[in-house]
């Protein structure tokens, strides 16, 4: 029924002979407005009307005017006026407070209460839904806890350190940090218990909240109002501002947790207890620098973009001297592609090597350490070793220039100048 306290009106009972007070459920115009002869009212809807609020008493109310129709609805309180507020208990639970003469919606909270109690059974093989559990359940195993499904199967949570979850083995209540432990920060909300005594097939467990509310969240990054979901939390605004020092924090069971399938910023420090890498057939940074795992589980790293060195064989021994390379312009009409012989031209631009001309031989600088437009400057390495190359020619062999200025294995003498003295590489490795 209608409740005067101080200056707040308490709405949506049942009729105001109703001595049970049970709670009704709107299925329409639950907000409260002003009367009009327009609109048809379901049960216990709630209006303004001449300085008074009203509440109808039957379904299909439309068209009589609530201070001569005492047949359609009952008087609920009088002399409303600004500042008053106005609970509208039931389905959507909304507060409002009449501010310049109209109801406006003040907030909107689960402000009903709900018993969370559901099931979960021990069994043999794998769950058909979150109300079951392949036993047995180890002591130290992570549970999550079932769906509300009382409430359209929402997600249930419980604040660690307050004491408002109950946890029973078949009918037996099970004491807190004894038989089963909260898992999270204190103060924080968590959906996951840690059983701290085995569960054996057969057994059934039993959560139970005398207080009922879903995962909700309350503004946040210039929204407000309440959400169900991390989609509304983002829609609503897209940030957290958490406190200094005290961070958000997920907790799951084992494994993943998260899963982004796009790019991740962070402008701040990264402290990993571990990290793992999926193995990759090719380089997949592109351009980027970064770090990555090859298909033999080496480690690699990229720097300014180009190039890639091994840290596994580095460690190991394998590559004794990083490259070193130089910035050098390539002005010669085409593209020089990576792993390519070069020298200088008379401006000191690159040009490819030619082993009949001693000039080309003496100016030798090195190899492309990566592909160079015309026009455009590159590395190239003038001493060290290149990494992640394709070639055709064995590891350990001899390398040399070519007749045709690329590399090859195999020793050529043309004229007076032998092919060598243009390499400055003898084996690759």
């Amino acid at each position: 029924m209608a409740q005067t306290r101080i200056d707040a009106l308490i709405l949506g009972r049942g009729p105001i002979t109703n001595a049970t007070d049970a709670a009704s459920v709107f299925t329409a115009n639950n907000a409260v407005d002003f009367y009009s002869a327009l609109t048809t009212y379901s049960q216990y809807n709630c209006a303004e009307s001449g300085g008074h609020m009203w509440r109808s008493k039957v379904a299909g109310n439309i068209g009589n005017t609530p201070a001569s129709s005492p047949n359609y609805w009952e008087r609920l309180y009088s002399s409303t006026k600004d500042g008053d507020f106005c609970f509208v208990i039931g389905s959507g639970a909304t507060i409002m407070q009449r501010q310049g003469g109209v109801w406006l919606v003040f907030g909107n909270h689960p402000s009903y209460v709900a018993a969370y109690d559901e099931p979960m059974d021990v069994i043999v093989g794998v769950p058909v839904n979150d109300n079951e559990i392949t036993g047995p359940v180890l002591t130290g195993a992570f549970i999550v806890l079932p769906l509300d499904s009382r409430d359209l199967n929402t997600t249930e949570y419980y604040v660690v350190g307050s004491g408002d979850l109950e946890v029973r083995l078949n009918g037996v209540k099970l004491e807190v940090g004894v038989d089963w432990l909260e898992v999270g920060a204190t103060g924080s909300n968590s959906t996951i218990i840690q059983s701290n005594i085995q569960f054996e097939i057969t057994d059934r467990l039993v959560f139970r909240r005398l207080s009922h509310h879903n995962l909700t969240g309350y503004g946040g990054g210039g929204g407000g109002g309440s959400v169900n979901n991390l989609q509304d939390a983002y829609n609503g605004g897209n940030t957290i501002a958490a406190s200094v020092g005290v961070p958000f924090t997920v907790t799951g069971l084992s494994g993943k947790v998260a899963q982004f399938n796009g790019d991740i910023g962070v402008t701040g420090l990264i402290d990993p207890k571990g990290m793992t890498f999926s193995r990759e057939a090719v380089d997949p940074l592109g351009a980027n620098d970064g770090i990555w795992v090859n298909s033999a589980g080496e480690l690699n790293y990229k720097q300014n973009g180009v190039g890639n060195t091994n840290i596994t064989q580095a460690l190991s021994g394998a590559l004794s001297i990083e490259a070193t390379t130089v910035t050098l312009t390539n002005n010669t009409g085409f593209t020089i592609t990576e792993f390519v012989p070069v020298c200088l031209n008379s401006s000191g631009e690159l040009k490819l090597v030619s082993v009949s001309s001693a000039a080309d031989a003496e100016s030798f600088v090195g190899l492309t350490a990566e592909s160079i437009s015309h026009g455009a400057s590159g590395k190239v390495c003038i001493v060290g070793k290149l990494t992640n190359i394709s070639t055709a020619i064995a590891l350990g062999s001899g390398v040399w220039v070519s007749s045709t200025g690329s590399i090859t294995a195999t020793h050529l003498r043309l004229g007076s100048v032998d092919s060598y003295r243009a390499t400055g590489l003898s084996r690759l490795v």
